[in-house]
């Protein structure tokens, strides 16, 4: 509405879909481990009712609200958006930058998730901030989240790293290489902090097809505490027309 500067969205979707943009964060074609794709200091709802709006202040700002429903899932309805009422409640606000030598983006992010009573899980409330900026075929980003509470996994998150685009001249060849650092929301003597690093390289074989090869390594997973260590090696096809 009002020539793309207002738009509302409803239904059954995934929220970090729409908040917390960043451009490598597509575990289908580029970073697969949650560090990077998903982050950990937020307490994410799931695939579920909600609804979401954009405003556009200017062609290169913006601002999104959400509330989505905590008790979904992808084979449940959406009563227990309007019954339960136990919300994960969002305002992300953002500045896309156009540069000659590159697109970048730039972005806060608010949010809270009530205490779930049936789930047994407390309300949280958190920020995060990251950003952006590609500069010819090289693309830096970093963020940082915190969160109050123990609703995620994480109480702080810290990540950076690079992506390399056109590689070996070929326009849609991707290369990328994030590094994480977070501190565990539970402070159990016995769970220390959580260090984690990926690189990735996608080749596109044809228009259609991609094939990417990766690397994962976590050192002390805060969830895993029979490891100390964990490295997960990975190779993901798609094929898109």
């Amino acid at each position: 509405m009002l020539d793309g500067k207002f738009g509302v969205r409803v239904g059954k979707f995934l929220p970090f879909s729409v908040y917390d943009y960043f451009s490598l964060n597509n575990p289908k074609a580029s970073f697969n481990d949650f560090s990077f794709s998903l982050t950990p200091a937020i307490a994410w709802a799931t695939w579920g009712m909600g609804i979401t709006a954009y405003l556009k202040p200017t062609k290169q700002t913006y601002i999104n609200f959400g509330i989505h429903d905590t008790n979904a899932g992808p084979q449940r309805g959406i009563e227990t958006f309007f019954k339960e009422r136990e919300c994960f409640t969002v305002v992300d606000a953002g500045y896309n930058s156009r540069f000659s030598f590159g697109n970048g983006n730039i972005h806060a992010m608010l949010w809270h998730t009530d205490a779930r009573e049936k789930a047994g899980t407390p309300s949280g409330r958190g920020v995060t901030i990251a950003g952006e900026q590609q500069i010819g075929f090289i693309l830096p980003f970093l963020s940082y989240a915190y969160q109050d509470g123990q609703a995620a996994a994480l109480e702080h998150f810290v990540s950076g790293g690079l992506g390399f685009k056109e590689v070996f001249g070929r326009a849609n060849d991707l290369i990328g290489i994030g590094v994480g650092w977070g501190q565990p929301a539970n402070k159990d003597l016995f769970i220390t902090n959580q260090k984690s690093v990926e690189a990735f390289y996608r080749v596109h074989l044809s228009k259609e097809l991609s094939v990417t090869t990766g690397i994962t390594y976590i050192k002390d997973p805060p969830l895993n505490l029979t490891e100390d260590e964990v490295t997960v090696f990975s190779i993901r096809g798609r094929f898109e027309m």
